[in-house]
């Protein structure tokens, strides 16, 4: 058994069908250090089944050549990828004016475990690294980046995060009268050596970015219905199998 799949994260609620408003997935786009075309992810759909967690290993890193050059140095590695994702799932006319929802559960870590080992060592705070371990850094440097200012929401909830910002971009669908689509973005990043023992899940780098609009049928919620069989595999990936899977393979990239 792999290490991935000892490590298995279970939710602790059951989300019924008739709890979550019903989406449909309109376009998506994920990153891995080893999955970076369309191609690749089909391949691995095409499997049918989980691939391990060398999914995860490669010197690839996400191409951020969008973003002007003076801002590019100093992001984080959680950053980039929430940008790429961001970037590549949209049109250019949608990321002038699209909502966001950006998820992550542990957020700008690495910098945040910097700024504490420079706390320890009774040195002065960078303010540029303490302007960018806040939540919302990715959500923010989306609008500046693509000029774009429309509402956005930066949301953790611990092991539930992916489900937290599903069901958030599922309500702000639901309750917005024209019923515009959202874009829900979901990274994390390779948590810092000695922070990893406090955690269950793999200490990974990967970005989704998954554009929802409403739909009248109900595959989300078929999938969150399903939501207490263990996972043994990042939330939104896991999620992006099950919903491909079920879609039988047709799907937009």
């Amino acid at each position: 058994m792999s290490e991935i799949d000892t490590q298995i994260a279970k939710p602790k609620a059951r989300l019924t069908q008739s709890a979550v408003p019903a989406l449909e997935l309109l376009r998506w786009f994920a990153w891995t250090p080893r999955f970076t075309t369309a191609l690749e992810w089909r391949e691995w759909i095409s499997n049918k089944e989980l691939p391990d967690e060398s999914i995860f290993v490669g010197e690839a890193t996400p191409a951020i050549d969008f973003i002007p050059i003076a801002m590019r140095k100093k992001l984080s590695q959680l950053t980039k990828v929430s940008l790429h994702v961001a970037h590549h799932c949209l049109t250019a006319e949608e990321r002038l004016s699209m909502a966001t929802i950006f998820a992550s559960r542990h957020g700008e870590s690495a910098i945040t475990a910097e700024l504490l080992d420079s706390i320890a060592k009774d040195e002065p705070l960078s303010p540029m690294g303490f302007s960018r371990s806040v939540h919302n850094t990715a959500s923010g440097l989306f609008g500046i980046i693509e000029r774009n200012q429309a509402p956005t929401t930066a949301l953790a909830a611990g092991d539930e995060s992916f489900a937290a910002g599903l069901i958030e971009t599922a309500l702000q669908i639901a309750s917005d009268s024209s019923a515009t689509p959202r874009l829900l973005v979901y990274a994390d990043e390779r948590i810092p050596v000695s922070f990893q023992s406090y955690v269950k899940e793999p200490p990974v780098l990967y970005g989704a970015a998954f554009l929802f609009g409403p739909s009248t049928n109900n595959h989300t919620s078929k999938i969150f219905a399903d939501a207490s069989v263990p996972v043994a595999f990042p939330h939104a990936l896991s999620f992006l199998f099950k919903y491909l899977r079920l879609q039988n393979g047709s799907f937009n990239c």
